[in-house]
């Protein structure tokens, strides 16, 4: 069985303002903190990297 994919807003079932966040719309950045989240993932990651390089 073939699976068909749709966007969210074409289903019209959500609101505007949970597009927008799903989009990672810019407008939203002040208030949920998105930009933050690639910040403490890359973080995260280099740290990691930097501990394996150590320890190995």
């Amino acid at each position: 069985m073939k699976a068909t994919y749709i966007d969210y807003s074409e289903t019209n079932s959500f609101s505007k303002t949970l597009i927008a966040y799903l989009n990672q719309d810019e407008a939203l950045v002040p208030l949920s903190g998105i930009g933050q989240l690639s910040l403490v993932l890359k973080s995260k990651l280099m740290k990691k990297n930097l501990f394996l390089r150590v320890r190995f």
